[in-house]
């Protein structure tokens, strides 16, 4: 995610309070996004849609377009449906706002898959190559 550091501390402090959640890694740009993709192989990455160097849509599909690739949420300041298409087709497997992200990590649960304590449609499994 590219942002403010309190919107990041505050984004990573919720994600960590989720049981079976843990952040592993944050990144600055698309391409240090890259290169912790490549040396974290994480479940799941949320995508700031205003990265640096490389936006998010863009970054999405070319994580997406790898073979195995991890659930990718976008992370955007205001989820438009025009906005969510763009998302879609880039392969993002949700969209979230960021107040979203910050007020209710249970939407990234979603896009992760059936977890206890979830609804049973909860989305695609979590990948099992680690």
């Amino acid at each position: 995610m590219s942002d403010s550091p309190d919107f990041i501390r505050a984004a990573c402090e919720r994600i960590d309070s989720e049981p079976g959640l843990t952040v592993v890694a944050t990144a600055g740009s698309g391409f240090a996004a890259f290169i912790a993709l490549d040396v974290l192989r994480p479940d799941l990455v949320l995508m700031d849609v205003g990265m640096p160097g490389i936006d998010g849509v863009e970054a999405t599909w070319k994580i997406k377009s790898r073979p195995k690739p991890p659930v990718v949420v976008l992370i955007t300041p205001h989820a438009t449906a025009e906005f969510a298409q763009a998302a879609r087709d880039a392969g993002a497997d949700a969209v979230i706002s960021k107040r979203e992200l910050v007020e209710s990590a249970g939407c990234i649960l979603r896009a992760l898959g059936p977890r206890p304590g979830c609804p049973a449609d909860a989305g695609p499994p979590m990948r099992d190559d680690r």
